[in-house]
């Protein structure tokens, strides 16, 4: 009888447990699929406000109506650059610092700068570095990160160009989980840059910031409503005059530093983009977070001397539906 009652509570609790697992994987599986969107609204620190006004032309819907927010992390990676700047050479010296800001190792003609503001490491190094490749594409990207900071980074390279010494420079965009490139304000918008000369690398600038995904999901702003609230003054976006268009023409007339050129900026207007695309835009570590923006190819005038120049734009522009974003005042 004894082993009889056993028997059946064993067989009870059995039956509990199978039960709790069954409720346990239907709630999952139904909650899966699930939008975790924010609770507040995303503070937006990596846009400013424009009162300028932009048209919205040829613009071309995301694949996805939402994608994932990113934190920013703001661990440096100082060890990791130490170890580097002594594997490639003994004779490099710290010939300059200042704690948590930069720090300068110099070997001849050859240099290292860690920026630990901005997070960002450029190098010289005329011995180079053999990577075993005639030249660099995205899979030499990731092997040179892994190589000196074990981490496991996709790159996009996007274009090269020739140096003044015979080196190939090869640009490139790091790229999150989603195949959304990361952009910054370079002059080519690039994450990250390497050169090579004859089969070796030979100097770089590489963006050290990693990246977290959270699973929190920024439902995007559509079309028609970015055309709607794109020109309200308190709106996220920045337009930046890609000013290389005017050195044949305007450039010729006025100094690159003057204040003439402010105030050539300052008639800035009419801009029309020309394309689009959604990329995650980076500014520095005070950010917080890596959110969704549309990066929109634009066309605007400027005004000199009663003459009109059209030179070419970019602007960046909130592409997270307002209910869940703001800038902080």
């Amino acid at each position: 009888m004894k082993n009889m009652l056993n028997k059946k509570n064993i067989l009870i609790l059995v039956i509990i447990i199978v039960v709790v697992i069954v409720i346990s994987l239907v709630i999952y599986f139904f909650t899966k699929g699930e939008n975790k969107y924010p609770d507040q609204p995303i503070e937006q620190k990596s846009l400013i406000s424009s009162d300028l006004n932009i048209g919205v032309n040829k613009f071309v819907e995301p694949k996805d109506s939402k994608y994932f927010l990113w934190t920013v992390s703001n661990s440096v990676k100082l060890n990791s650059v130490q170890k580097m700047v002594q594997s490639l050479s003994s004779n490099f010296e710290l010939v300059d610092s200042e704690e948590g800001v930069y720090y300068n190792w110099k070997n001849g003609t050859d240099e290292i700068l860690y920026d630990t503001l901005k997070n960002y490491l450029l190098f010289n190094h005329s011995e180079g570095i053999l990577m075993d490749e005639a030249e660099i594409n995205a899979n030499v990207f990731s092997k040179f990160v892994k190589r000196f900071f074990d981490v496991d980074w996709k790159y996009n390279v996007f274009k090269n160009e020739k140096g003044s010494n015979g080196e190939t420079i090869y640009y490139a965009k790091r790229i999150l989980e989603e195949d959304i490139n990361i952009e910054v304000r370079e002059h080519n918008q690039q994450t990250d840059y390497l050169a090579m000369k004859d089969g070796k690398v030979i100097y770089g600038k590489l963006l050290l910031t990693e990246f977290e995904k959270t699973d929190i999901q920024l439902p995007l702003i559509t079309s028609a409503q970015l055309i709607q609230y794109i020109n309200a003054d308190e709106y996220p976006k920045e337009i930046y005059p890609q000013l290389n268009a005017l050195r044949d023409s305007l450039l010729k007339e006025i100094d690159y530093l003057s204040e003439d050129l402010e105030k050539v900026l300052d008639t800035l207007k009419n801009c029309e983009s020309t394309s689009s695309d959604l990329i995650y835009y980076y500014k520095s570590f005070d950010q917080e977070y890596l959110t969704p923006v549309y990066k929109l190819d634009a066309l605007c005038e400027v005004s000199y001397n009663n003459e009109t120049y059209s030179i070419p734009a970019i602007a960046y522009v909130n592409a997270i539906d307002p209910q869940y974003v703001y800038i902080p005042e």
